[in-house]
């Protein structure tokens, strides 16, 4: 495995990610607005792979490739902040990387081959 000190910059804090991710969401505002309906914009199944497949070296097999659901993804980070619930790690950063990739392939450029965006 290579570590930090192999690869500069690879070491980041969570300080740096709270400011991405706060930079991130700043700029999804401006150009979504304060709430995104993802229903509206054309959200549904999306091909997934499971969190431990993900990170394997090997190619994925069609067996590893399941659907999330980007509306269900909507509904548990509404939940996360509307009812307190104890953080699962795994599951709500899972949830939330569904929404916000939802959200970033609507801004793929329009003339890239594999871009589904919809004018917001």
């Amino acid at each position: 495995m290579t570590t930090s000190a192999e690869r500069p910059g690879s070491a980041v804090s969570v300080d740096q990610m709270r400011a991405a991710v706060t930079r991130v969401l700043d700029a999804i505002e401006d150009d979504y607005g304060a709430v995104i309906d993802v229903a509206a914009l054309g959200g549904g199944l999306y091909r997934d792979l499971p969190l431990d497949a993900a990170y394997e070296p090997a190619p994925p097999t069609g067996r590893q490739l399941t659907c999330g659901d980007v509306l269900d993804d909507a509904a548990s980070v509404s939940d996360l902040t509307v009812t307190g619930r104890e953080i699962t790690l795994w599951h709500d950063a899972h949830h939330l990387a569904g929404l916000l990739r939802f959200i970033a392939n609507l801004d793929v450029p329009s003339e890239a081959p594999s871009a589904t965006r919809q004018a917001p």
